[in-house]
């Protein structure tokens, strides 16, 4: 019973799968608020590096600096990606309900739920302030203490992971407030147990192998290239190579974080849908076919 269930939910995540490159072909321009995220996540990347340079210069003062600094710029990288998150999710849920989308609106709407994403930023700052102290405390405790923490650890970073990425479709698609959020969220996760669990590991499988040939290839191409132009410049080979890689492996991380945001924005979509169906009776209902095809409803 359980087998056949995990082989249904893979089958449906390579239906997905299928579903999302066939919206990326239709419309090119929903992969926009993703690679936004990218480039912002890189951005904030070298910027929170910034503090571990200034934190031992201080003392003590220093330590309380550097950690506030952390939380801040965490809570503002947090932000952003959550920002453009919910645009995503929205551009992806006018696709599959009217055949097309509107940038302008999905960041319009995102905009306008800005204080509950900001509420999830903050959320998510904590947490991972609590995993990286959680981590920490456990060092040099002994070996089971030091397991029993970094698991702990892990288990909320990834918990949270899964948590938010279903979170913000719900709040910007549906426009609900942060508690409305959660709970509304708390309640399709009740009753998809088995299907989110499931589901996230086959599309985490999915966007692994995706990410492990896409960074391959990038870096085989700079190579390539590298040594092609070698010959004429060492300086050109090089300032050519390195931004191939670069792009190469900045699209294919934007391919992953749209496949991932699609997903649970599709799967928020259909739960919706089936709850429509229920309180129809079990009456035939239009549904869109992205669902249906990826869903099987």
């Amino acid at each position: 019973m359980v087998i056949d269930r995990i082989i249904d939910q893979c089958s449906r995540a390579l239906g997905f799968l299928i579903e999302c490159f066939k919206m990326i072909l239709e419309e090119p321009k929903l992969l926009v608020p993703s690679l936004l995220s990218v480039f912002f996540g890189f951005i904030m990347s070298l910027v929170i590096i910034v503090p571990f340079v200034f934190m031992n210069l201080f003392g003590k003062l220093g330590f309380y600096a550097f950690g506030g600094a952390v939380l801040i710029l965490l809570f503002v990288s947090y932000a952003f990606s959550y920002f453009f998150m919910g645009a995503s999710s929205y551009a992806v849920y006018q696709h599959i309900k009217q055949g097309r989308s509107s940038l302008s609106d999905a960041f319009s709407r995102a905009f306008s739920c800005i204080v509950t994403l900001l509420l999830l930023a903050a959320t998510a700052a904590v947490i991972q302030m609590i995993v990286n102290m959680l981590k920490n405390s456990s060092k040099n405790k002994g070996f089971l203490l030091n397991m029993i923490g970094s698991l702990a650890a892990d288990v909320l970073r990834e918990g949270w992971d899964i948590a938010v990425r279903l979170l913000v479709p719900v709040a910007v698609i549906a426009g609900l407030g942060y508690v409305d959020s959660l709970k509304k969220a708390f309640d399709i996760v009740k009753n998809n147990v088995v299907i989110i669990g499931v589901g996230e590991i086959s599309i985490r499988i999915l966007t692994g192998i995706i990410g492990f040939v896409g960074v391959l290839l990038s870096i085989f191409a700079a190579i390539g290239l590298f040594f092609i132009l070698s010959g004429l410049s060492f300086l050109l080979a090089l300032a050519i190579a390195v931004p191939v890689a670069f792009v190469g492996i900045s699209l294919v991380s934007t391919l992953n974080l749209f496949i991932r945001t699609s997903y649970y924005t599709m799967l928020y979509v259909w739960a919706e849908e089936r709850n429509v169906q229920s309180s129809a009776g079990g009456a035939a209902q239009s549904v869109p076919a992205p669902l249906h095809n990826a869903f099987g409803i």
